[in-house]
């Protein structure tokens, strides 16, 4: 495995020295960041939703990163595209440490792309959602190495190509940090629909996540590529696969239907989203209908004080009822957890999905899932610019947390945790300063206040 990200690490640093063309728009980047804490951890929005770039638990850190990127061109006429991405993160913490955070090649033309390596979700909604929009596929952790093929975005479809599109993912990825299930493969895979209506976009789709194969320290070497159909159409498990898995569903299954709707005005742009999760059966026949991601986003079309807000409401509360037991699968559905691949959703010991999930670790330091996945979330982010070089944003979330329905919290805990931001970008220059504040109070995370600083170059 470090061979293999040695060698996309490399193809992607190459890319670098291709002949420039007319179109070829490349952007590189310098940053360093200073962070400090009154506690022994950095706040909670501090350090989420930041691609994993935070390697451990520690009361400040000095961040240096480096990197380049070259997206794809939406009006280019060319019949084919290369885009590329490279990020390294020099970290000071605990310790010294050193990451290449994302590292990706990718080709494509109108119609289709293929990708290979690491590279983090683009930010939507202006950076001020809890989950970047996306419940069960958030930018809070590092990206993982893998190979997808998908649609350009959405295409037009045949005769009502006028007014509906599709679009379609379709990803493999591996887990390489150090968890429970080693070297354990994450299916990947987005299928979506999107209809115009005079000004309204509707867009309604199917995303599902896969976790198999690996080793496993109690059931050893757990089926492989003999066993992927399975894996894809959540089949239930071969007779070499756990009882568990043969009783349900091969792997870690899980996924979330989502709906989309945007409507211009003359001045503004609203968006609402509703992210409904499942893990199984139960959830996908709406068991757990109150369970969910709901959002609104509004955007001014131009800048002002206020020119972007965010509320964001979540429930987890009811995963298809308390009793686990007929019909199978039915109840107590401990999202984000799992029997065999005791890690669950995450990587690098951070959540992939939604990052009010906070992960447990066992004396070895390895993460072993969630102890509290029942929860309500109450989230708000604004922002908006005081003036050409000056902007700003925040985020204010409650929350308060339940345990799970197989070991629930004596009594509920309640945590409140905000941020807020200013960044200054100087007329006719490539450099940007940010600072901020950022804090924690309630009975989930330590009682916390932050200060952090830093220094961006552009070109």
């Amino acid at each position: 495995m470090k061979r293999v990200t040695l060698i996309l690490v490399l193809m992607a640093i190459g890319l670098m020295a291709l002949p420039q063309q007319k179109t070829f728009r490349a952007d590189y980047s310098l940053r360093f960041d200073t962070y400090w804490s009154t506690t022994d951890s950095i706040p909670f929005w501090m350090h989420s939703n930041q691609n994993g770039i935070f390697k451990a638990t520690n009361n400040s850190y000095q961040l240096l990163q480096a990197g380049t990127i070259r997206g794809y061109e939406v009006d280019s006429t060319a019949k084919w595209q290369v885009a590329y991405g490279v990020n390294a993160v020099l970290g000071l913490g605990d310790s010294l440490y050193l990451q290449m955070n994302q590292f990706w090649f990718g080709t494509g033309n109108q119609w289709v792309r293929f990708e290979i390596g690491a590279k983090a979700p683009t930010v939507r909604f202006g950076g001020l959602s809890s989950a970047n929009g996306n419940y069960i596929w958030s930018n809070n952790a590092r990206p993982l190495p893998g190979i997808t093929i998908s649609t350009n975005d959405f295409i037009p479809v045949g005769f009502w190509k006028d007014w509906f599109s599709l679009k379609a993912l379709y990803q493999e990825n591996i887990m390489t940090d150090d968890q429970f299930i080693k070297l354990a493969h994450l299916h990947h895979k987005i299928l979506a629909g999107r209809a115009k209506l005079d000004d309204w976009q509707i867009t309604v789709g199917l995303e599902h996540l896969v976790y198999w194969g690996g080793e496993s320290p109690e059931y050893g070497k757990l089926p492989g590529w003999e066993d992927y159909p399975r894996y894809i159409f959540g089949i239930a498990g071969s007779h070499n696969a756990p009882d568990f898995e043969q009783k349900n569903v091969s792997g870690n299954a899980l996924g979330m239907y989502f709906i989309e709707a945007e409507k211009e005005y003359s001045n503004k742009t609203i968006t609402f989203y509703w992210n409904h999760p499942f893990e199984d059966k139960s959830g996908m026949e709406f068991n757990n209908i109150v369970d969910g991601l709901w959002g609104i986003h509004i955007k001014k079309k131009k800048n002002s004080i206020l020119s972007e807000i965010v509320y964001e409401f979540m429930n987890t509360t009811n995963q298809s009822g308390p009793k686990h037991g007929e019909p199978r699968g039915r109840g107590k559905d401990d999202y984000f957890n799992n029997w065999v691949y005791k890690s669950g959703h995450t990587n690098y010991g951070q959540t992939i999905g939604s990052p009010l999930y906070i992960p447990v670790f066992n004396d070895e330091g390895i993460c072993i899932g969630f102890d509290s996945n029942r929860m309500v979330m109450h989230h708000l982010g604004v922002g908006g610019s005081v003036s050409e070089q000056v902007t700003w944003k925040s985020m204010l979330t409650w929350s308060n947390q339940l345990g799970t329905y197989f070991v629930p919290y004596t009594e509920p805990r309640s945590q409140f945790s905000f941020i807020a931001e200013c960044n200054y970008s100087p007329k006719k220059s490539p450099l940007t300063i940010r600072a901020g504040i950022a804090g924690d109070q309630g009975k989930m995370l330590q009682n916390s206040f932050g200060f952090f600083a830093g220094i961006s170059y552009h070109y």
